[in-house]
Parts: structure tokens; C-alpha cells; sequence
């Protein structure tokens, strides 16, 4: 597809959060809830929802857990720490806040009560022995405040904001790769007491000051110091078990789960053996295995679309979709197959708004099709294979639920699963389509822009469970990077003998006929010099190896003579750009005009013009892409990288005067590169 219509955009965790203590900057944990844990408007302390209230367990094997995720929440370190939640037991018997994933081999923490008096009222931190151990604390039937906390090195236990038990001077390291709450993950299952658990909290931050605090009087707030947040609100219904959710605010990109089935059979992968677009999609199997992901709000008007491919059209086959249970417990929309026939549903609150229409028919099996339903503030439109089917007039609003989770491949609640493919699924905030229209076709999906609420692309290797909301497509990667002091502010760095290369995106196509600008400040310490080279730009597919050969490819080096070349792996693009100089920034700029003409500069003079076919899929990188580093000695320095949807400086071979000032953002910009940290970003917002 068109770059200029991708937009080369990470959005990144670092950049979308504001860095101030009212917005989260880690991703969501992924909560499965086990035995038949549910959400529950019984009991609960505080209620943030529209329903539900607290997280509800039987006493017969229900718990949660869940695992670490990239960013490491449940990594504590040697730093401050706080663990927290609000309980109310039925019944007083033992529990466990458990991070050991099954072993106490090394030092984890595990939270538990346990009856060393004849009742469980007794609280414990345990690491590889209990150091803490406070008695007669806990109690039944009412609401509790528990916290765990290091301050400053001092660990201690609090109840109802009093400490309770010694503190335990505390440095241990803590690393943890998995959370269970209501589990003794080692052997004893009987950790389960009939009750409620709301506001489980963690963070890396110690709350509360000293031995005593005020118990909080309102639900907690997502902030940057949060690891994880479970308010215990949503959807209500024997199913609701399945949207236990993790508060990450407006967050994006959003952490995206696979999920392994719960019944029978294979568990859903991303797979090689079926896409539509790019080279690999989604494989579900007819049973509980599906995709999950924080549901995001549409605002005044949406679109979700997808391509699906469907093994049969045997039965019901529900895709996609929010349904936390019976009778209509956090739906928000539903799409899936009766038969040959494709059907979706939409729930505006009090009624279905969308009640079950036809959006197409005479769906064949093993073939890909696309599906898509919006709605613009007045009117529901419904697509099938871009050619509108059901409309319905409305003002109403889907009905959106906070604390729901969208599913693919299966919706929670129902066992009418897909077997199929589903790929390129998008969630908007805008309505895409009012008319017949072509479905895109183009890798990858069109349309990360900033209506943009959810893109999936699943892209990957085969059998990978993991996969990513495809606004983060740009990534710095395999960097032994350093900072220093760039062209303007700060620039990148990396000195001899490192491996890596920072790279972007992670495969955007470049159609030939696209008009566009690639421009960035270097400087390279070996200029001049013999016998030395180095790697300082370079093009190449996606799917080639780190020593692409591919006649696509376009590299910017220094070579043993010590002059700067341009060279392609087409015939004749070899090109001697000299020596520059070392020791000095130099602006480099590379154009394609939309008619396959490749025109370059170097500070400002133009040096050569090609015909030259950039490739689809092409990866972008700066530095060392193969496995050992292609120079000896020196250093090299990238600063303001920028790509734009024009022609920036001409359409000839007229030169220019090279940019004074760091660049700036505006309409042309797709992605725009500061260099100010190596935890880098995509500054255009």
C-alpha cells in the first residue's frame, strides 16, 4: 500500500502518555479468570461502571491469573512497591496472592492467610520464609483494605490503614513472570475462600507513607506509577467471567492476546498457511481459543471491518465480538455466520439497535471475505465484500462497556465458535464507509491514522501466540545505541565493533509510483580513512536476511577507499558520492517522484538520479543489520530522521540549501525521528 496512506506512526507508550501522574504508561495484563470467577454487583466497595461491581468468588476453585507482559509489571526490582486490594470473605479461610508460577526456587512473594490459631485471620509475606507474619487481623462479612508495600527498603503489612505484623527489611531483587490471586500456585489448592476482591492494584510506588494511612474512599485512578488495576466492574452473567479487565486508560497501543482454547482440540496461532494481506493471519479452530484485547471506545461514530475465511459454512459461527454473558451482559456487537448467511448484531443499551440482519449471503467456505459495519451518528451500514447489505436508521449509539473485552475468533458467551482465518481487523472512530465501496487489498492494512482506535494485522511467524496492535508497527530495534550530542540537540551513536541497527517499520509497502521523501543527518568518524567501512543506511524486504541480496535493496556506506557509495543491488546503481569529510554532520535526502525515479542529495547538492524499483514490504534501517558489525573502528551518528508523503526539496536535479533547524512536524510528515533517547519514539503525534 501507499506509505502516505500507512503513516509511519509508533504512537508510542512513551510519546501518546503524557509523563504525568494521570496516565498509565505500561501495557495491559491479560487477566484468565479459572474455574467459574465472575463479575458481581452482590458485594462491592466502589463501583465504576455502569455494572458489575467486584470480582466474585465461589470458594470451589475460582481464581485468577495471568503472566507478565513486555513490559515487565510485575518486575519489582530492588525499588518501591505497592500491593493492594479490598476484600470481603464470606467466609474466613485461607487465600493466596501468589507470584512464585509454581516454584520457590528463587525469591518471589507470596501473600496468604492461614489458620495458625484455628482461624484464618492471620496474614503472612512470605518470600522464601515468612517475614512478615501479622495474627488476628483479617475478618469475615465486612470490607478490608490489604496492602503489601516497600518503602525505602522496609516491607510491611497493612490492614484497614494500620500495620499490622514487624517490619522485614527488605533488597531483595524481585522478578516475577507470573501473578495468581486466589492460588497457592505450589501444590495446595484449597487458597480459595467464598468472597469478593475489588480495586486490586499494583504499583511502583509505595502509596502510603509510615505505619498508618487513610483507607482511599473512591475507586483508584490509572496513573504512570500503575502495574495493574482490576476494578471488578463490567458485564454481569454466568459467562462474565471471560472481561476481567485491566484499567489502561486510553493507552495504545493496545497489548493484544492470544488465548489458548478452554475446550478441545488446537489452539489458535497466528499462521502461515492462509492471509490476505501481508503473509500470515489469525487461526482459530472452533472451540473457546480466540484473540482478546481491551475493548476501546468509538465516540460519535465507528467502523469495524475484517477479512475472514471460513474452513465450512456449516451452523453458526460466531467471529467476532463483546458478549460477557446472559442476557446481554457487556454486548456491544456481535458478527457471525448462519450458514452461508452473514449476520451481525448491535446493542444500543436497552434494545439491539441492529437486530440480527442480514449483511450478506451465499458466504462459500475457503474463500476470503470482507466485512464491515459503520455507522455515522444517523445510520447503520452493514458490508459485505465492500457491497452494502441491512442499513438501519438510528441515533443511538453502540452501547460501550469500560471494562469489556473484545474477542476474535469466538465471543465469550456463546459456544457456537469460527474455524477459520480472519486478518487486516480494524476498529475506527469514524464512519469509513457510506456507500459501496472496494475493500483494500494493500500490506498492510490501510488506515493507521488517528481514527484509528484498533489495528491488527497479524503479522508474524507461524504458531506465534503473540501479536500486536499494528500502531506500534515502528519499532528501534537490536540498537547498541548511545546518545551524544547531534546536529541539532541530541543524535544517536554507536561505536566499533557493536551489533544493530535501529529499524523501521516492521514492514510498510512502498508501492513504486509512491511519491515520497527519506532524509536524515549523519556522520561517520572513518571518512577518509582506508580500510575501514561501515553501514550507515539501507533498504530491504521484510522477509530477506540480515545480508539481503535483494535488487531492491539501496545501502548508503563507507567503503575501504574511504569515500561515501550509494549502491543498489540493481544494474549500475553503484554510485561514489566522495568524501564528505569527517568529524562533520552531512544531510542526506533520498526521493522517489511517483514514476520509479530515485533522485538523491547530499547537503543540499544533488548527486544522482535512478531508475530503481524500491520493493514491497520494505524495511527501513540505520546501523548493522547483519549478525556481526561490518566495521572495525570509528564511530557513527544518526540525527532527524524524517519521511514525508512529498517531494521535499525538487522534482529535478536543482540542489537546495540543507535544513538549518531540527525539523518540524506538519500535514506531509509520516514519521519524524528526534534522536533525543534511545528509548525512541515517533515524534510526529
Amino acid at each position: 500500500m501507499p506509505l502516505g496512506a500507512a503513516r509511519l506512526n509508533t504512537l508510542s507508550r512513551v510519546l501518546t502518555v503524557a509523563t504525568t501522574d494521570t496516565n498509565r504508561t505500561t501495557g495491559f495484563m491479560n487477566v484468565i479468570a479459572n474455574g467459574d470467577a465472575q463479575l458481581s454487583n452482590t458485594q462491592y466497595k466502589f463501583r465504576t461502571g455502569t455494572r458489575g461491581g467486584s470480582i466474585k468468588f465461589d470458594g470451589t476453585g475460582d481464581y485468577l491469573s495471568m503472566n507478565d507482559n513486555a513490559d515487565n509489571n510485575l518486575d519489582f526490582g530492588t525499588g518501591d512497591f505497592t500491593v493492594e486490594w479490598f476484600q470481603y470473605l464470606t467466609s474466613l479461610d485461607r487465600f493466596a496472592i501468589d507470584f512464585r508460577a509454581g516454584s520457590s526456587a528463587s525469591t518471589k512473594i507470596l501473600l496468604y492467610s492461614y489458620p495458625s490459631d484455628g482461624s484464618a485471620d492471620d496474614l503472612y509475606f512470605y518470600t522464601t520464609a515468612n517475614n512478615i507474619t501479622a495474627s488476628n487481623c483479617l475478618s469475615a462479612n465486612q470490607w478490608q483494605h490489604i496492602v503489601a508495600q516497600r518503602e525505602s527498603g522496609t516491607t510491611r503489612l497493612f490492614v484497614d490503614g494500620a500495620q499490622v505484623g514487624s517490619d522485614y527489611s527488605d533488597s531483595n531483587n524481585y522478578a516475577h513472570t507470573e501473578l495468581r490471586i486466589w492460588h497457592n500456585s505450589i501444590g495446595a489448592e484449597n487458597y480459595t475462600p467464598p468472597g469478593y476482591i475489588d480495586e486490586f492494584r499494583i504499583s511502583d510506588t509505595a502509596r502510603y507513607s509510615g505505619t498508618s494511612y487513610t483507607v482511599p474512599t473512591a475507586a483508584f485512578t490509572q496513573d504512570n506509577h500503575t502495574k495493574l488495576l482490576l476494578h471488578g466492574d463490567g458485564p454481569v452473567g454466568s459467562n462474565g467471567n471471560f472481561h476481567i479487565v485491566d484499567d489502561i486508560g486510553d493507552l495504545r497501543p493496545l497489548d493484544i492476546h492470544i488465548q489458548p482454547n478452554a475446550q478441545a482440540g488446537t489452539a489458535p496461532s497466528i499462521s502461515s498457511g492462509e492471509a490476505r494481506i501481508g503473509e500470515t493471519s489469525f487461526r482459530s479452530y472452533d472451540n473457546d481459543g480466540h484473540c482478546e484485547f481491551a475493548t476501546p471506545s468509538f465516540g460519535s461514530a465507528y467502523t469495524i471491518e475484517f477479512w475472514f475465511r471460513a474452513d465450512n459454512t456449516t451452523g453458526d459461527q460466531y467471529m467476532a465480538g463483546v458478549w460477557g454473558g446472559s442476557p446481554h451482559g457487556g454486548f456491544t456487537w456481535t458478527v457471525y455466520l448462519n450458514g452461508t448467511t452473514l449476520r451481525t448484531y448491535v446493542w444500543g443499551g436497552s434494545s439491539y439497535v441492529v437486530n440480527n440482519v442480514t449483511v450478506g449471503s451465499s458466504v462459500s467456505a475457503n474463500t476470503w471475505h470482507h466485512f464491515a459495519i459503520s455507522w455515522d451518528g444517523s445510520t447503520y451500514r452493514t458490508f459485505y465484500d465492500g457491497t452494502m447489505g441491512a442499513t438501519v436508521s438510528s441515533t443511538t449509539p453502540p452501547n460501550y462497556e469500560q471494562w469489556s473485552t473484545t474477542w476474535i475468533g469466538t465471543v465469550g458467551g456463546t459456544t457456537s465458535n469460527f474455524s477459520g482465518y480472519i486478518d487486516a481487523y480494524r476498529m475506527s472512530s469514524v464512519a469509513r464507509y457510506t456507500s459501496n465501496f472496494t475493500p483494500v487489498e494493500d500490506y498492510p492494512f490501510r488506515g493507521d491514522d488517528a481514527d484509528t482506535k484498533v489495528l491488527l494485522n497479524f503479522e508474524g511467524n507461524n504458531g506465534e501466540t503473540i501479536t500486536t496492535d499494528d500502531v506500534s508497527r515502528s519499532t528501534w530495534t537490536n540498537g547498541s545505541w548511545g546518545t551524544t550530542t547531534g546536529k541539532f540537540n541530541t543524535g544517536f551513536s554507536m561505536t566499533s565493533g557493536t551489533t544493530g541497527s535501529i529499524q523501521l517499520p516492521g514492514g510498510v509497502e512502498f508501492d513504486d509510483g509512491e511519491t515520497i521523501t527519506i532524509e536524515f543527518w549523519f556522520q561517520s568518524s572513518i571518512l577518509g580513512s582506508s580500510n575501514k567501512s561501515t553501514k550507515i543506511f539501507a533498504t530491504a524486504p521484510i522477509d530477506d536476511d540480515n545480508y539481503s541480496t535483494a535488487s531492491s535493496q539501496i545501502t548508503l556506506e563507507v567503503w575501504e577507499d574511504g569515500n561515501l557509495y550509494l549502491n543498489g543491488n540493481q544494474s549500475g546503481q553503484e554510485v561514489n558520492l566522495g568524501n564528505p569529510g569527517s568529524g562533520t554532520w552531512h544531510h542526506f535526502a533520498l526521493q522517489y517522484d511517483g514514476t520509479n525515479n530515485m533522485r538523491v542529495w547530499l547537503n543540499g547538492t544533488h548527486k544522482t538520479s535512478k531508475n530503481h524499483n524500491i520493493g514491497a514490504k520494505t524495511v527501513l534501517y540505520w546501523g548493522n543489520r547483519k549478525a556481526s558489525p561490518t566495521f572495525s573502528t570509528g564511530t557513527n551518528y544518526i540525527d532527524e530522521i524524517r519521511i514525508s508523503s512529498v517531494n521535499r526539496y525538487a522534482h529535478s536535479t536543482t540542489n537546495f540549501t540543507a535544513p538549518t533547524t531540527a525539523f518540524t512536524n506538519d500535514d506531509d510528515t509520516l514519521a519524524l525521528f528526534h534522536c533525543e533517547t534511545t528509548d525512541q519514539t515517533d515524534d510526529k503525534s
